[in-house]
C-alpha cells in the first residue's frame, strides 16, 4: 500500500489544477500513475486517468457513470455496496472528505481487488462544492 503522504500530494496537486481556470484535466490526471478520477458537483464522473481505468478493468463513461468508476462494488465483508452508497457518493452528499474506509471492486471480468478511496470534494473560493476528486489505493 502506498504511504498516505502520496494520496495528500496527489489530493493537493489535483485539487489546484482543476481551481485553474482552463487547465488541461487530461493532463493533469494523466501524469501520474495513482489511479484518480474526479466527478461534478452531482457526483458525475467527468474523467478517470488511465491508471484508474486499469485498476477498475473498464472505462467509465464520462457524463454516464455516477459517483464511481468500478463495475460493482463491495464492502471488505463482501456485501454488495450500491454506487450511491459509495464513499465517493457520501463525500459529495455530505461535502466532506472521506478517509478510513475500503471496498473491493469488482471488474467486469470477474476479478477483485481491495482498495482504500479517498474521496474529497472540491470548493471554489465562493466556498461551494463544485466537484469531487478519488484516489484509490489498491490494497
Amino acid at each position: 500500500m502506498r504511504h498516505p503522504a502520496v494520496t495528500d500530494e496527489v489530493l493537493a496537486y489535483v485539487a489546484a489544477a482543476l481551481a485553474l481556470r482552463g487547465c488541461d484535466l487530461d493532463s493533469v490526471l494523466d501524469a501520474h500513475d495513482v489511479p484518480t478520477y474526479v466527478t461534478d458537483e452531482e457526483g458525475v464522473v467527468i474523467y478517470a486517468n488511465e491508471a484508474c481505468e486499469q485498476f477498475a478493468g473498464r472505462t467509465p463513461a464520462p457524463g454516464v457513470d455516477r459517483w464511481c468508476v468500478t463495475w460493482k462494488l463491495y464492502t471488505e465483508a463482501g456485501e454488495f455496496l450500491p454506487h450511491d452508497q459509495c464513499p465517493m457518493a457520501v463525500a459529495i452528499r455530505e461535502q466532506r472528505p472521506v478517509r478510513g474506509v475500503s471496498a473491493v471492486a469488482e471488474r467486469p471480468d470477474g476479478t477483485r481487488a481491495p482498495f482504500q478511496p479517498f474521496p474529497t470534494p472540491i470548493f471554489g473560493r465562493d466556498g461551494r462544492m463544485s466537484g469531487a476528486v478519488n484516489v484509490l489505493l489498491p490494497c
